[in-house]
């Protein structure tokens, strides 16, 4: 019989080791938006303010109010700390902002960036780059997605499937469900490149029959020959009758 008081210690064992790989993954995930944010920020320059870049970030990437507060916090806390030390910050008292300027005080007015309202052709350009950037953060984050959710698999060991194992991932998570299967088939993926050859099922080629010649009486067409000129005929038709004698042919 089993020790029930081993099984109960083997579960609270599992269980804090989940909620670390959980903490973590949740941490790396905060330190990948961190990281794309800025290089949104960067990218865009003075066409955007840092508020605003952040803004459009938040909403393309689905992120919570919550979540979203925290990530723009400390990604204009490193954007401080960035300015801090470069010497080409504006030194305090000097002027630079405008008296009653809610970002007067803004890692954005310490890089003397100037806000303006986009137009035109600027304004489609911004726009294509925010959507590629978009594209490249979310391949990005997904890379993440797939360590940590790998983390969760080898802590839950082959007791459960890789698609539990994902799915446990994501609900602590909260990963979106729509990229739930993603993150299962990259899994898989990851996990098949690691295997070794002989653990991967082989996947069977498909069949392709060899060429082969056409042969004319297998499809019904049979060549006569004569001494005159060659004529073909269809199998199945009406024989062919006498041959026609020459137009300066006289009676018999």
């Amino acid at each position: 019989m089993a020790d029930p008081s081993g099984t109960r210690a083997t579960r609270r064992r599992r269980r804090a080791e989940l909620e670390i790989a959980a903490a973590v993954a949740r941490e790396r995930l905060v330190a990948a938006h961190v990281e794309q944010a800025l290089s949104l920020i960067e990218g865009a320059g003075n066409r955007l303010s840092p508020q605003r870049a952040l803004a459009i970030y938040a909403r393309l990437h689905r992120l919570g109010s919550q979540e979203a507060k925290f990530i723009s916090n400390r990604t204009l806390a490193i954007l401080g700390e960035r300015v801090a030390r470069s010497p080409l910050g504006a030194p305090a008292g000097d002027g630079a902002g405008e008296a009653g300027d809610p970002l007067a005080d803004s890692p954005r007015s310490l890089l003397q960036q100037i806000r303006h309202r986009l137009r035109g052709r600027t304004q489609h350009e911004l726009r294509r780059w925010v959507e590629l950037h978009t594209g490249r953060a979310e391949v990005a984050l997904l890379e993440v997605h797939v360590d940590n959710a790998l983390r969760f698999v080898n802590v839950l060991g082959p007791e459960r499937s890789v698609a539990e194992a994902v799915e446990e991932y994501t609900a602590t998570i909260g990963v979106r469900p729509t990229l739930t299967e993603v993150i299962y088939y990259l899994v898989l993926d990851r996990l098949a490149r690691a295997a070794a050859p002989e653990e991967i099922p082989a996947v069977p080629k498909p069949h392709r029959p060899e060429p082969q010649a056409v042969n004319p009486t297998k499809h019904g067409l049979r060549i006569l020959k004569d001494r005159g000129p060659s004529r073909r005929e269809f199998r199945g038709g009406s024989r062919p009758g006498p041959r026609a004698a020459p137009d300066d042919a006289g009676p018999a």
